[in-house]
């Protein structure tokens, strides 16, 4: 493919990693896995080598840059797993003290999830962001976007970028669903099934317990 078409900028879904790894590393003592700075810092330093290696995702990107950036979604996902673990043994044993230790954590985990699900989709759809680029045709498409069936209303050669997937993931956490935007394979419905269960356990649980706390 010529070397004309549009590159994707990393830095949306940088900033917003970087958020993530921020909300992780706010979390209070006892919601981390080994050093509160730990996790986070394997995501700064594996940003720094994308931003480094590849600022733009292009439709040359090699191997280990693709690699690289699984691995920053992967390092995310466990310290958020980690942490929700925590706060659900925290929950279920009634040691926070009031429904604000209770809360905001949640909060944290809850926002950061919405991220590192974002980034999974964009990741994942079609093969990457660098595949979208390279073969605009979408046949292989994870997921099929309103614009894509409405082509009039979108720009000449539009294509789903970061910001609309973690649309996809916020609308997924706050309504449990995607709206007009459809799941069309497995993976992805797997991932958003994944998705609607943590939100749903931290809605219950978290709700269940700050009411008990507020009584």
């Amino acid at each position: 493919m010529p070397d004309a078409i549009a590159p994707e900028p990393r830095w949306p879904a940088s900033l917003a990693a970087l958020a993530a790894a921020g909300l992780l590393a706010a979390l209070p003592s006892g919601l981390t896995f080994g050093p509160r700075v730990g996790g986070p810092a394997i995501v700064v330093a594996l940003l720094l080598a994308l931003t480094f290696l590849a600022p733009l995702r292009r439709h040359t990107e090699s191997r280990l840059q693709r690699w690289l950036a699984i691995a920053l979604i992967a390092a995310l996902a466990a310290t958020t797993i980690a942490s929700l673990v925590m706060l659900v043994d925290r929950i279920l044993s009634g040691s926070e003290p009031d429904a604000v230790a209770l809360l905001v954590p949640a909060l944290q985990i809850q926002a950061a999830a919405i991220v590192i699900f974002g980034l999974a989709y964009w990741e994942l759809d079609e093969g990457g962001p660098h595949r979208r680029i390279g073969r605009p045709d979408h046949k292989n498409a994870d997921f099929r976007f309103p614009q894509i069936e409405t082509p009039e209303v979108c720009p000449p050669g539009w294509r789903p970028r970061f910001v609309d997937y973690l649309y996809v993931a916020y609308a997924n956490a706050a309504t449990f669903g995607v709206g007009e935007t459809v799941p069309l394979t497995h993976r992805v419905k797997l991932l958003l099934m994944l998705q609607s269960g943590i939100s749903l356990t931290l809605v219950t649980l978290v709700a269940a317990r700050a009411v008990s706390l507020l009584e």
